[in-house]
């Protein structure tokens, strides 16, 4: 079964959210994020708190520069979190109210094409053995929902994700 497919049976069973952001009309999603039911909860919560409100909005603004395509890097946007480079990934959400930063797990289901399973305060962890569970949280939800279909491992950033050179080159590409 192609992954799209698969993708689109796990939205239907609603086991799998496609993140679609409200996006100006001059906007376009150029990747594409799926998101497990939990954490879309959280995303679309009505928080009580003006700085549960505000640290909302930094996560949602987060992931939506991720899906229009802004150009990001994995030293400060995101960070591959296994040592041994086995696929799991962190957005780096910094810039919310009063200095909280959170982590948005997940992993990548193709390239421009992310997975994320959960978010946690950043203060959270204090050392390495702190992540470990995260990681193994993320490969559980991935193994539970793409059964037999493993995590993009030990590639490199460029291969994950288009900074906009291959959308340049095909644009460029189709003229006349």
């Amino acid at each position: 079964m192609s992954t799209i497919n698969i993708l689109a049976k796990l939205e239907q069973q609603g086991r799998l959210v496609n993140f679609l952001p409200n996006l100006a009309s001059d906007e376009s999603d150029i990747r594409e994020l799926y998101i497990l039911p939990s954490l879309n909860a959280w995303l679309k919560k009505d928080m009580e708190k003006p700085r549960m409100q505000e640290n909302q909005a930094a996560v949602n603004a987060h992931l939506t520069e991720f899906i229009k395509g802004a150009l990001i890097d994995n030293q400060d946007f995101m960070k591959c979190l296994d040592p041994n480079n086995e696929g799991v990934w962190a957005l780096r959400v910094r810039y919310t109210t009063r200095g909280i930063q959170y982590r948005v797990f997940g992993a990548f289901i193709n390239k421009d094409c992310f997975f994320a399973t959960h978010l946690k305060e950043r203060k959270e962890f204090l050392s390495y053995k702190h992540w470990e569970p995260e990681i193994k949280k993320v490969k559980y939800e991935w193994n539970k929902l793409f059964n037999g279909h493993l995590i993009i491992q030990k590639k490199s950033f460029k291969e994950l994700v288009d900074n906009g050179e291959e959308r340049a080159y095909k644009n460029k590409k189709k003229r006349p």
